[in-house]
């Protein structure tokens, strides 16, 4: 089975995660992070990608990045979305 690297920084002052995902092995072109692997299972969470300054929109219990490429990484923001 393949696997990602996930790298997870918590930041209590503004309620988010930063997340960077990894291909090492030039694999995959999609990286997949579920909320519940960073401890935000079930959670709601709005997206920002912070190398294309872009809000990528609302998900539900995970992102996928698509069109990553090869040995690159992706860092996204993910805030709770509260009602």
């Amino acid at each position: 089975s393949w696997f990602i690297l996930i790298y997870l920084d918590i930041i209590d002052i503004i309620d988010c995660l930063i997340i960077w995902l990894f291909d090492p092995f030039w694999l995959i072109d999609e990286l997949k992070v579920q909320w519940s692997w960073v401890g935000m299972d079930g959670a709601t969470m709005k997206v920002r990608d912070l190398w294309a300054h872009q809000d990528l929109g609302v998900f539900q219990d995970s992102f996928t990045a698509l069109e990553v490429d090869i040995h690159a990484t992706t860092v996204i923001r993910a805030s709770p979305v509260t009602v």
